[in-house]
């Protein structure tokens, strides 16, 4: 391989591993922001539930499926 053929190989290189990570980046960010999401829509859900709201109101409001409702509830409610 001469210089020249190197020197493009190395830039090719070089700018994939760039767009690879900013990629990664970006994938990062988004699953993290989902996950701050659950956890918000968690939190509420837990705190209508100890106020006594019904699970099928909670589902609705927070986004949250029935069986995730569910087993918040058995999680609150298995130690009073």
């Amino acid at each position: 391989m001469n210089a020249i053929a190197k020197m493009i190989w190395q830039e090719a290189i070089e700018e994939g591993l760039k767009e690879g990570m900013e990629k990664g980046m970006v994938e990062g960010m988004e699953k993290g922001k989902k996950e701050a999401k659950k956890e918000v829509a968690t939190t509420i859900a837990k705190k209508m539930l100890k106020r006594g709201t019904s699970a099928e109101i909670v589902a609705e409001d927070t986004g949250l499926d029935k069986s995730t409702i569910s087993k918040l509830q058995k999680e609150l409610f298995a130690t009073a």
